[in-house]
């Protein structure tokens, strides 16, 4: 391809009606342009915006690609965030919504401020139609922006999501604006000076529907050939149009750039061996089916040129195409681009290079839409041992990742396998010693002694350092906020296991700079509160929460905040219960890298308590449904998930069904954790209650006081009594008198409290269940204030108002602020 040859100038051609069209861009607030491939979309925005639009006019632009759905979701957030930071902060903190946050993101979106003359331009929307809901794009529509525009560029759309957005007031453009007629190809092939009859544009028609890439296919084929391709398919003419009139050089050069979804001219030059790219490669970048996003500084093949590329590598042979996936993994290991890298190497199971990585920062991520545990585990199975065994520092953080996403049993193999594979007797040895040592500890959960004394092993082989392998970034306990039910094995010793953990978590956070902090107060706090000691747990759970905060230890935060709600019940402190609840948002915005574990943590967390005031409606829809197998990575989730969704189903009256999951999961549960059996055997016995087998139940009461009354635990037999129909109150009385005095203040507490934030926070006469909270601030969002002016008017945070607003479209069954006046009318 010579470069004197190039039309690009001549590639896209626009028609004075298609110009018309895109000209009522300027004055609609939102516009979809829906088409296939090839009808020249995007070049048709593109052009608009270059001609049409005043110089400096601000333009944001977002392309939506096959990445993973969170990383590509922050990403636009990010471009709304250039536009007001305030709704694309909350969009960024809430996440990719799910059933329970889409109301808020879309409240969000149409409540988004722009003065200026802006335009927000999502290209290739089709990779975000199975990943949101129809509402975010009519959302998206009906944004509150006064000068924004908002472009959506996408293939056909699907029926739902056509439905969800009919009647919106956007502009649509579509393949009857884009495609071109016998006049609109004459006119266009005219500027390249080729002249052609009427009948020979029909026949182009005929050839190309009016396909915009097929006519310029064609056009260059009537320029080399003198007559039209009879070739079928839009790739087979490509094939016989562009692919042909390439030099072997610039083939050979377009199959190693096929695998990058975009790249820079740095690795065009990294992928030719060459410091300054040479002409034969410049030329290519002429190519009208090359782009160039200035933004970005990349350069981005066409989709049907790539799909081109892919079947000439298939031609080619397995060994070529793994030669190309090596050459792409090796230029972005160079480049510093470690994710994209192990996605090449990971492609074609090239273990050596892929473990010569540092995973340190891909350990949580997707890989390519996949979680990298699947990755990890695939490498243990078939990665040679000779291979693990010179990458130590990279299986030890394998080994790692399979422990913080529940793969115990696989970890626990591979660390046994990699003390087989090494010899220890290596430069800087005993510090991986250390590191192995540390994994070692543990698998010796729960024995907290046995994993303080290989602790201190670690700590003296480490001399001073931190591991490379455990960061305190990762979850406390791959997400388990309760020490209580982890490390609590014999009944009365809890007392002991405090001590050992004050020991041990210092240590442990010592050697990992972080990891575990505040994790021992926290079981005290814990203790302390079942006990019934309240005033003890609120000390111990501020200082938790003190020390969990100072090392970014999001899970032990959120233990420790709930706790502070726990004891804000007991005091009858409705602004403090409210001011925990709302306060737990703030952990998502340091722990972004693992919110796929604190986000179902958050969700639970919030279920319990909104559960115990008999709010359960308002919890996760996932916990609601018992749907887990995809928001859980850890057993702890699991089952910390399952008890608060045995405790909705108990609300709920459900009483057959719970017995069944019960009796199902029974077998599961260790009986080296009496708490967490303690408090299955409470549940239990409120399924029996309920269906009226009181002497069954009677018995599961004493077998979980047995369990809980050697540490002095009264609380949840204070707070289920009730549901228990008074059972605990019978068995103190006849066989525990010592604590029936301690039961009996505690129970009366609680009870005192319960009926005050109950009162406070719920109200009969109010619609859809709504709580007196919820109403007031329905009724403000209702009369057009925004989540600023609410927030101030009843002196909460806008946290708090947003987490209401949640509640309160899911309650309403709305999406949207426009619909509140009519709800709360009817």
């Amino acid at each position: 391809m010579k470069q004197e040859d190039s039309v690009y100038s001549q590639v896209y051609y626009f028609p004075d009606r298609l110009r018309k069209r895109l000209e009522e861009i300027r004055f609609s607030s939102a516009t979809v342009v829906e088409a296939p491939s090839g009808y020249g979309k995007t070049s048709a925005i593109q052009n608009f915006l270059k001609t049409e639009l005043p110089q400096g006019t601000p333009v944001y632009w977002f392309t939506a690609t096959e990445e993973s759905p969170t990383i590509g979701y922050r990403r636009l957030c990010q471009e709304i965030y250039k536009i007001d930071n305030s709704v694309g902060g909350r969009l960024l903190e809430l996440g990719l919504p799910t059933a329970v946050t889409i109301g808020e993101a879309c409240d969000d979106l149409r409540s988004i401020e722009c003065k200026s003359e802006s335009y927000l331009i999502i290209d290739s929307f089709q990779y975000f139609q199975n990943i949101l809901s129809p509402s975010f794009l009519s959302a998206l529509i009906e944004h509150g922006g006064t000068c924004l525009h908002v472009i959506i560029v996408t293939h056909m759309l699907k029926k739902d999501i056509r439905s969800a957005i009919a009647g919106r007031g956007f502009l649509h453009l579509t393949v009857s604006d884009l495609r071109l007629d016998a006049g609109d190809i004459r006119r266009y092939y005219a500027l390249a000076d080729v002249k052609i009859t009427p009948e020979d544009a029909q026949k182009v028609v005929c050839y190309t529907e009016g396909w915009i890439l097929a006519v310029y296919l064609q056009l260059q084929a009537f320029r080399e050939k003198g007559t039209f391709s009879e070739a079928s398919g839009i790739v087979m003419l490509m094939e016989y149009v562009v692919w042909d009139s390439l030099t072997p050089m610039q083939q050979a050069l377009l199959l190693r750039l096929s695998p990058f979804e975009s790249f820079t001219m740095k690795q065009i030059g990294a992928l030719t061996g060459c410091d300054i790219v040479p002409n034969y490669a410049l030329e290519i970048l002429e190519c009208p089916f090359v782009r160039y996003d200035q933004t970005k500084r990349r350069y981005q093949l066409h989709s049907l040129l790539s799909e081109l590329l892919i079947l000439k590598r298939e031609e080619h042979g397995a060994d070529f195409e793994r030669e190309c996936l090596l050459q792409a993994g090796d230029v972005c290991r160079n480049d510093g681009q470690i994710l994209e890298a192990v996605g090449f190497y990971w492609e074609i199971k090239e273990y050596e290079r892929l473990l010569s990585l540092d995973f340190s920062e891909v350990m949580f991520k997707q890989i390519r839409g996949t979680p990298f545990t699947d990755l990890a585990l695939e490498v243990v199975e078939h990665c040679p041992a000779k291979i693990k065994q010179g990458f130590l520092p990279s299986m030890l953080r394998i080994a790692w990742t399979l422990l913080a996403t529940g793969e115990e049993k696989t970890a626990g193999h591979l660390i046994e396998e990699l003390q087989i594979l090494n010899s220890w007797d290596f430069a800087e040895s005993d510090y991986f010693l250390g590191e192995w040592l540390l994994l070692t500890s543990f698998m010796h959960h729960p024995d907290v002694k046995q994993m303080t004394a290989i602790l201190r092993q670690v700590d003296l082989l480490f001399k001073g350092r931190c591991s490379k392998v455990v960061f305190p970034s990762a979850p406390w306990r791959f997400g388990d906020y309760s020490l209580l039910s982890a490390f609590h094995t014999t009944p009365g010793e809890a007392d002991r296991v405090a001590d050992e953990l004050d020991a041990y978590i210092p240590l442990l956070s010592k050697v990992t700079n972080g990891y575990g902090s505040g994790a021992n107060v926290l079981y005290r706090a814990e203790l302390a509160y079942q006990r019934g000691n309240i005033d003890e747990a609120k000390i111990f759970a501020h200082k938790a929460l003190f020390l969990a905060q100072s090392r970014q230890q999001s899970i032990v935060e959120i233990g420790a905040t709930m706790l502070l709600a726990e004891v804000a019940l007991h005091q009858a402190d409705v602004a403090a219960w409210q001011r925990t609840i709302n306060s737990m948002d703030h952990v998502v915005s340091y722990a972004a890298k693992n919110s796929f574990i604190v986000r179902p943590v958050l969700d639970i967390v919030r279920g319990i308590l909104l559960c115990e005031l008999k709010h359960q409606q308002d919890m996760a829809e996932w916990l609601q449904r018992g749907e887990f197998t995809q928001d859980l990575q850890h057993s702890s989730i699991f089952d910390n998930a399952l008890f608060v969704h045995l405790n909705y189903l108990m609300h709920q009256g459900e009483f057959e069904r719970l017995l069944g999951i019960v009796q199902a999961i029974k077998t599961k549960v260790s009986a080296r954790y009496p708490f967490a059996d303690f408090l299955l055997f409470i549940i239990e016995a409120v399924g029996h209650v309920g269906m009226g087998n009181y002497s069954k139940a009677s018995l599961l009461v004493e077998e979980a006081a047995a369990l809980a009354l050697p540490d002095r635990i009264l609380f949840p037999l204070a707070s289920y009594s009730w549901m228990l129909n008074d059972l605990p109150d019978l068995l103190f009385r006849k066989k525990y008198p010592i604590f029936l005095d301690q039961y009996r203040a505690i129970k009366e507490r609680f009870a005192a409290g319960w009926n005050n934030l109950f009162h406070n926070l719920t109200s009969e006469d109010l619609p859809s269940d709504l709580t007196a909270r919820e109403y007031e601030v329905a009724k403000l969002a209702a009369a057009g204030l925004r989540n600023g002016e609410i927030a101030t008017k009843l002196s909460v945070t806008e946290n708090t108002v947003r987490f209401h607003l949640r509640a309160i479209f899911q309650k309403l069954d709305i999406d949207r602020r426009a619909k509140l006046a009519e709800k709360l009318k009817s």
